[in-house]
């Protein structure tokens, strides 16, 4: 389970190899078997000892932002990437290598969207079929990327394609929403309705979920391969995330659907956005939890939990980068190096 610090002045130390969590008069007793990780929403106090189980315990210690993106990270040193992962991502990301892995990230995604869609479909009708004719179309399109070409370029070309499929997948999918809850696209800060509002603070917590096991794998969050580089942003995990977004979409959706959130759980604010508010991360935190632990198909690993889908799918393609750099040429002068330092005695 995920140990939430939602309390004002929340205080949690560390007692006989357990966690303690104090607010008030109120104190509760955690063994760190039960925990997967610690989020902080509010201001809290963490002892050192509290730190260093969780470190021992390789639980990560994330502190939340309102709208559920991670501010700062407190991890085991020794959970750090290794340097040949490292060099085959930078090596991978300027490869024509990285072309059909794109597209297969991709047309995980659009399948996901189309599944969504069809899932929906008898709120919508006719918009869902024009829909799912759209996305199919585009995914097809995707697979005309070539080898050979500018590399940057066709990338950029795959993203307008993915642009437009999520064009076509929001502006159905918002109509599906229950009455009051429609939306017609994506909002992200503010949010301008409150379905986005809730999306926007789940794929948060997703997209830390993501980086937690990007990190469990070896690889380096701060090294994307298909989205830009930006300055301070984990951007691996913009693109280890993307075939998981429908997967919470559809969450989302149904929290709405379910009438576990309306009015009440949420903040407008005068000079416009809307914000989930406590009692609306009350209820969104443990629903996305509990969705982590539910089982479903996802490519070809057949039923598994979301959670360790998430999991295996960082693995699998740190143990790609990994054979990726042993076929390459880099890979075998590195091989060559260790060896003639080996037979020299270095």
């Amino acid at each position: 389970m995920q140990l939430i610090l939602d309390t004002y002045d929340v205080t949690l130390r560390s007692r006989q190899g357990s966690f303690l969590v104090s607010a008030g008069e109120e104190k509760r007793l955690i063994s760190p078997h039960r925990i997967s990780s610690i989020a902080a929403l509010s201001r809290c106090t963490l002892s050192s000892a509290a730190v260093l189980l969780a470190v021992e315990h390789g639980i990560p210690i994330i502190f939340i932002d309102e709208c559920g993106d991670a501010e700062a990270r407190i991890w085991s040193t020794r959970l750090s990437s290794r340097a040949d992962i490292r060099r085959a991502q930078v090596v991978f990301a300027l490869s024509e290598e990285l072309l059909p892995w794109a597209v297969s990230l991709f047309r995980l995604k659009a399948k996901g969207q189309m599944e969504n869609l069809q899932w929906g479909s008898g709120v919508s009708g006719k918009a869902a079929v024009d829909a799912l004719k759209t996305i199919t179309q585009l995914s097809e399109q995707l697979g005309e990327v070539k080898t050979g070409d500018d590399l940057s370029a066709a990338i950029a070309w795959m993203m307008g394609k993915e642009g437009a499929m999520a064009n076509a997948y929001w502006k159905t999918w918002g109509s599906m929403a229950p009455s009051g809850f429609e939306f017609s696209g994506r909002s992200r800060r503010p949010s301008e309705d409150m379905y986005n509002a809730v999306l926007n603070y789940v794929y948060g917590m997703l997209y830390n979920t993501v980086e937690s096991a990007a990190i469990s794998a070896g690889l380096d969050p701060m090294l994307g391969v298909i989205h830009a580089d930006q300055f301070g942003e984990a951007t691996l995990g913009f693109d280890l995330i993307e075939p998981f977004r429908p997967l919470a979409d559809r969450m989302v959706m149904k929290l709405f659907y379910d009438s576990v959130l309306d009015n009440r759980h949420f903040e407008f604010r005068d000079k416009g956005g809307v914000w989930v508010n406590r009692s609306g991360r009350f209820l969104i935190i443990p629903a996305f939890n509990d969705w982590l632990e539910t089982k479903h198909e996802f490519g070809a690993e057949g039923m598994n939990t979301i959670n360790n889908h998430l999991f295996t799918f960082a693995g699998r393609f740190a143990a790609g980068l990994k054979i990726f750099w042993d076929n390459a040429d880099f890979g075998k002068l590195r091989h060559r190096q260790r060896q003639a330092s080996a037979e020299s005695g270095e």
